[in-house]
């Protein structure tokens, strides 16, 4: 999608801005639905206790972790699992992007404003974004990213509701 042209940097900047806060919230979704999975699968458990030690992974701890769990619960459902896995994998290299990377803003082809979301000026790929702008992610893809965070979201609790019943 092309980046917007706005009348001011101030315009340019909130709305990607805005539109990256709102992405982030919705990666909660997802990490709220792994927690809910991952007490679900551990059964009749402490829930202090699985709090603690779930938010103390990195989420590719708790990802294997959750993958042992299905195995251990029920093994047929490796496959579905593995396809809720795919989703929510392919969406953290976005949410690594969106906590990592800064929004930038500079002139637009049109005469107008634009921001975007860039590497930090740190990293070599910053020069390659900005040389390539119109290529960047701006607020309309942003917004886009966010139903596939919804989506990964929707995958879990769905895996959820349908994985057989713990005693």
């Amino acid at each position: 999608m092309a980046i917007k042209s706005y009348p001011s940097v101030g315009e340019a900047y909130a709305d990607v801005t805005f539109a990256l806060g709102f992405a982030l919230t919705q990666w909660h979704t997802i990490e709220h639905k792994l927690y809910q999975l991952f007490v679900y699968l551990c059964g009749n458990s402490d829930e202090k206790a699985l709090n603690a030690i779930f938010h103390e992974m990195p989420l590719e701890s708790r990802l294997r972790a959750l993958t042992e769990l299905v195995r251990l619960r029920d093994e047929k459902s490796l496959s579905a699992w593995d396809d809720v896995l795919k989703q929510v994998t392919k969406q953290k290299r976005l949410r690594d992007k969106l906590a990592h990377w800064t929004v930038e803003t500079g002139p637009h082809k049109d005469g107008g404003f634009t921001a975007w979301l860039s590497p930090p000026s740190t990293d070599e790929r910053a020069k390659i974004v900005f040389e390539n702008v119109q290529n960047a992610l701006g607020a309309d893809d942003l917004k886009i990213k966010c139903m596939e965070f919804l989506a990964a979201s929707h995958a879990i609790h769905g895996f959820m509701m349908v994985f057989p019943k713990i005693a």
